[in-house]
């Protein structure tokens, strides 16, 4: 609906994940998309809400420009708190300009041929031109796949895809015939996030599990994980401390929330008496 709306008007919103799901859904499946490689998180393309308080009464929050110095950001605290503070009603979505033509070229090879390659890319100039770089990982499969897109003039397309043509000779990678047509994956069963030279050192565990598949967004260290619902092993308590190590974290649409520290709960639990009451 969303891209029915602003495409009439030459305009996009790069950031979905998913045509079957709201925003707040897709929120809390993951705060990225695969276009997140050039245009950010997901909360720093959403200028306000309309929010509506466990009370009923609907507040507006956030302003209408991209920027605002107003105090505390209850904005994005709301934008990942649960329903015990309410629930977003609606969005001020940040809008990119549509230049014409939208492409994606997959390419597939050896992992570590594909890896190289993604690497070129997110290093090189051009990685603030295409809107995705990924790689793709699929369980069981020998081959891995390179995932690239960008939006440009319909006279630039044969530029894009020579760049990308010439990097992909240089790794030994071929081309995938049946080229996706969109990056809508769907929401993640999980996600991770750690640092982008860091997320390879979590793909043996993950790929281990029969059926996963997993999105890679290469230059921001962000792993979206599907086929995993009822899988919760999969995050298991030496990965979980292995990304305590590294700085990351984790998330999942389908798992209990995890508890927080104790002074946490005691401000946590403050603060919902509080919204109930507003």
């Amino acid at each position: 609906q969303l891209h029915d709306l602003v495409s009439a008007a030459g305009f996009r919103f790069p950031l979905l994940l998913s045509s079957e799901h709201s925003l707040a859904e897709q929120l809390q499946a993951s705060g990225y998309a695969p276009m997140s490689s050039r245009f950010g998180a997901l909360c720093d393309n959403l200028c306000g809400m309309n929010w509506r308080l466990p009370s009923g009464r609907v507040v507006r929050i956030g302003e209408r420009v991209v920027k605002s110095t107003t105090g505390y950001d209850l904005f994005r605290f709301l934008l990942h708190a649960e329903q015990d503070f309410g629930q977003p009603v609606d969005f001020v979505v940040r809008l990119r300009p549509h230049c014409g033509v939208s492409r994606i070229l997959q390419f597939e090879g050896a992992a570590a041929d594909v890896q190289r390659a993604a690497q070129q890319l997110v290093a090189s100039d051009w990685v603030h031109w295409f809107d995705s770089i990924d790689v793709v990982w699929q369980a069981g499969q020998q081959q891995t796949v390179l995932r690239v897109s960008w939006n440009c003039p319909a006279d630039e397309v044969a530029v894009f895809e020579q760049t990308l043509q010439e990097v992909a000779d240089q790794h030994a990678l071929q081309a995938v015939s049946n080229t996706a047509s969109s990056l809508l994956d769907g929401l993640p069963d999980l996600t991770l996030k750690v640092l982008p030279g860091q997320a390879h050192q979590l793909l043996g565990p993950l790929l281990q599990a029969p059926g996963v598949r997993v999105i890679q967004i290469v230059s921001l260290g962000v792993l979206h994980v599907y086929g995993c619902a009822t899988e919760a092993s999969v995050v298991s308590v030496e990965m979980q401390q292995q990304l305590q190590l590294m700085g990351g974290d984790f998330l999942s649409r389908h798992w209990p929330q995890r508890a927080g520290r104790a002074a946490e709960a005691v401000w946590r639990q403050a603060l919902v008496q509080e919204f109930q009451q507003t």
